[in-house]
This record gives structure tokens, sequence and C-alpha cells, in this order.
């Protein structure tokens, strides 16, 4: 018998789609969000940065991917039609290329400039944990992964250890938040000062800030549309921290990455090591735990009094 020819089907399924791109899959949906993408892109966008090297830690390598696509798809909706349509030298300079870096220099918390200047990158963006050490050349956007903490109910169980555990000696006790859910700190701040007021005053905490998520590097930096000074402007509006004059009857403390603010009051108590506690809320075997417990041993200076 003879059979009816096929129709071609692939050949139907590939004109349907090329009139518009595919819809983003669930994945990078959720990525979107948890990779604060919306924003990472328009900051690409206002410094008209063109070759965006994602660095990514080991741990998160199974996300880079659709990092890499939500984020060009969030880059390729601030792009006009006539950028993209525009096939001169000058039009293709214009047309953004993300990628992401293979390996890395140096450890997974550092900017690895090394590698991004090999591919002529203009920018990093830096996912996962981080030192927040300077750059010499590249400007770089942190990232940090949100995870979720059941506020109220872990500011209970601080107080409650302040009181069982510390003991009467302990004046002070300094709550240092991961870095991925430092986005919370205001929220758990809020919450032991409520605590604070209900068990008298006798124990102050003080809670890490969320960490600058701009870093700027100390030499030459290709910036863009805008000029350094304006950059260094946004720069420092986007980190959440206040400057050294701006609030006489508050010190400012940097702990590593950690940024930390307390009343001048307190300061006698904060610099004792005998009458100060501290209290990490985040992941037992994270990085960032080695590293503040590090930073707590060695830092000996005024700026860092610990």
């Amino acid at each position: 018998p003879i059979r009816p020819r096929q129709p071609n089907v692939s050949k139907m399924s590939s004109s349907a789609t090329t009139s518009s791109p595919p819809p983003p899959s669930s994945r990078e949906s959720v990525v979107r969000d948890q990779y604060d993408i919306v924003r990472v892109a328009e900051w690409i966008h206002v410094n008209a940065f063109h070759r965006i090297a994602i660095q990514v830690p080991d741990e998160l390598l199974k996300d880079a991917a659709s990092i890499c696509r939500a984020l060009k798809r969030e880059l390729d909706a601030r792009t006009t039609t006539e950028d993209d349509k525009d096939s001169t030298d000058e039009g293709k300079k214009k047309r953004r290329e993300v990628f992401v870096l293979a390996d890395t220099t140096f450890g997974s918390c550092c900017v690895d400039e090394v590698a991004a200047l090999h591919h002529n990158a203009d920018c990093v963006v830096h996912v996962g944990f981080s030192c927040c050490s300077k750059t010499s050349r590249l400007n770089a956007r942190m990232v940090f992964e949100e995870k979720s903490l059941e506020v109220d109910a872990c500011a209970e169980k601080i107080r409650e250890h302040a009181k069982s555990v510390l003991g009467e000696s302990v004046n002070v006790v300094v709550v240092l938040m991961e870095q991925n859910r430092s986005w919370c700190s205001e929220r758990m701040e809020k919450a032991l000062a409520v605590g604070e007021s209900e068990d008298g005053g006798k124990v102050r905490y003080v809670v890490s800030s969320m960490p600058p998520n701009v870093i700027e590097p100390t030499g030459e930096a290709r910036i863009g549309k805008e000029d350094e000074e304006t950059v260094r402007l946004t720069s420092a509006s986007e980190c959440g921290t206040n400057g050294e004059n701006d609030d006489g009857n508050k010190i400012h403390v940097t702990l590593g990455a950690a940024r930390l603010k307390y009343e001048r009051e307190m300061d006698k108590d904060f610099k004792d090591p005998n009458t100060k506690a501290f209290v990490w809320v985040g992941d037992a075997n994270s990085p960032a735990l080695t590293h503040a417990l590090l930073m707590i041993s060695s830092a000996t200076s005024d700026a860092s009094p610990f």
C-alpha cells in the first residue's frame, strides 16, 4: 500500500516559533527573583556595559545558565529596535554579550578580574558569597542569593539564647546575618528592638546590615555613558550604609564584608570582649561563617574594635 506523505514537522515548528522568543521557563522565573535580575540589568543598562561576565561559585553552577538567560532577556527588553537592527560597528558595540566565567583564578569570594579581562569584559556580576574586596579595573555588581528566614521566630530564639546561655555579664549581642539572609536585616533589627524594650534594655542588639552590592575599582575603570562621579554616587546610594559624618550619634564598623552600626553610648560595652557576644544567623557550613570568625579574631584596630 502507498503511505501518505508525512508533513515536515520540524520545518513547521521552526516557522511557527521564529516570530517571537520562547517564554521564560519556570526555573528562569524563579531565578529572576532569587538573583535580583531586574536591578542588575538596570545597573548594566544605566552604565552602558556591553560585555558582562557572570561569576558563579561551584555550589550555584546549576543556576548559571538560567541566570545568564534571564539577564540577557531583561537586557534585550531594554534594547531599542533600532539598536538591534543597526549593523554598523557602532551598532554592534551596543549589543550586549552575557557569558559565564568557567573557572576562577582565586577563591570564589573574590571578583575574578583576571579571567574577566581575558575576555574583554566591561564588568563582572558576582553571584554568591563575597568578601567584598576592592577591584582594580572592573566595576562589579554583587548578587546575594536570597534565602527565606522566619524573622520573628529567629529573633525570639536569639533573645532566649541571650537570657539562658550568654549570662548576666553580656550587655551587647552582635547578630551577624549571612549575606543570603541580610535582605531582612532591618526587620530583624526591629524585631529585636521590640524584645529589647520588653526585657528592660538589659541586653542591646546590633544587627549587621546588608553589604554593599556595588564594588568600584581603585584604578582605571571603564564607566560608560555616565561620568565617574555620577556612578560613584549611584554606587554609594545602593550600598545602603550611612557615611561616617551623617550621624554623629552612631559608630560605624566594618567587619570584612559585614557592616555594623551602633549607638556611641554602647561603645564601652561593645569594645569589651567580656560584655559582648556574637550570634550567627545563617548556614552552619557556610564559608561566610569561617570568614567572619577569622575577621573577628584578627580585627584589633580602632576601626574594627573586636
